[in-house]
């Protein structure tokens, strides 16, 4: 009639689900008041987060180098169109290459 949704190593079953006909289990709060948390010694998890506050400052930098050249190549998009439709530029006798997706050009370079 009971199901174990979570199990902690060599301690007894935490949490349990009545056989219902809903598939979402609860939690009460007086049950959450009584686990014990395991929490590592105050040096490391300073450590550790040193070490996501640089993560996080690498990714915010990569984000913005990805949108600062998504912008460069939507303006160069713009531009190109633009020339293209005033006539600075002939694209009459412009052919599509002949590899259109990036999985092709890709396995070429590989076996190349």
């Amino acid at each position: 009639m009971f199901k174990v949704l979570f199990q902690k190593s060599n301690t007894k079953s935490i949490f349990y689900k009545r056989d219902e006909l809903s598939n979402k289990g609860v939690i009460k709060q007086e049950l959450l008041k009584k686990l014990s948390v395991t929490l590592p010694p105050l040096v490391e998890q300073k450590k550790i987060g040193d070490y996501l506050d640089k993560k996080e400052h690498t990714f915010n930098k990569l984000i913005l180098k990805s949108n600062n050249k998504i912008d460069l190549l939507k303006e160069r998009r713009t531009a190109l169109i633009s020339a293209a439709v005033t006539g600075k530029i002939d694209v009459r006798n412009w052919v599509a290459p002949t590899t259109s997706s990036d999985t092709n050009e890709v396995a070429q370079e590989v076996t190349a």
